[in-house]
C-alpha cells in the first residue's frame, strides 16, 4: 500500500463519513486521522499474512483485498 499524506487520509476520512451518513465535522476529521492511520497499519500488517481464505474472517478478507488494489 503506498503512504498517503495526511491531507489524503482526511479527505478518506471524509468520503467515508459521508457514505455512512455520519456527518464529521473538521475537527472529528482530525481527531480521527491517528485511530485512521493505526487502522491501515494493522491492516497493512495483515496483508503480510498470508493465510487461507477459510481461515480468515470475511471482514478481514475483504479490507485485505480492498487494500492490495
Amino acid at each position: 500500500m503506498k503512504a498517503m499524506s495526511d491531507e489524503e487520509l482526511e479527505q478518506m476520512i471524509r468520503h467515508l463519513s459521508k457514505a455512512a451518513n455520519l456527518g464529521l465535522s473538521e475537527e472529528r476529521v482530525g481527531a480521527a486521522l491517528p485511530a485512521f492511520k493505526m487502522q491501515l497499519k494493522w491492516i497493512e500488517l495483515l496483508n503480510t499474512v498470508d493465510l487461507s481464505m477459510e481461515a480468515e474472517p470475511a471482514p478481514v478478507f475483504q479490507l485485505k483485498r480492498w487494500t492490495k488494489q
